[in-house]
């Protein structure tokens, strides 16, 4: 397993009484291997301090999500497309020049 750095963003696996929860998390420390100081976001955010990491998913444990190849081999969303999804499309971007107007007192909406 790679060591983890301050900055990245992993997947910590939260134990619940019937389930395992995954929610994003931020690396804040490091304490040598793959213990970490986590910063957890999901329906609220919490601090995690000394989490271990995984190779798979495991309760109370973080893992480093697995890159687009992965998710698209296993059946998944394929590379550009969201996370068990189709492909999106998008219209085109329009470029969009501000209102500028030298009198203070005319609204710009």
């Amino acid at each position: 397993m790679q060591n983890p750095t301050v900055g990245r963003i992993v997947h910590y696996y939260l134990d619940l009484k019937e389930s395992t929860e995954l929610l994003a998390a931020i690396v804040t420390r490091c304490w040598g291997g793959d213990r970490v100081r986590l910063q957890v976001f999901g329906h609220s955010q919490f601090a995690v301090d000394n989490a271990g990491g995984s190779d798979v998913p495991k309760s109370e444990c973080w893992c480093w999500p697995p890159s687009i190849g992965v998710i698209a081999a296993i059946g998944g969303a394929s590379a550009g497309s969201p996370v068990g999804g189709s492909p999106v499309s998008l219209p085109p971007a329009t470029p969009q020049s501000p209102s500028v107007s030298p009198d203070p007192s005319t609204s710009l909406v």
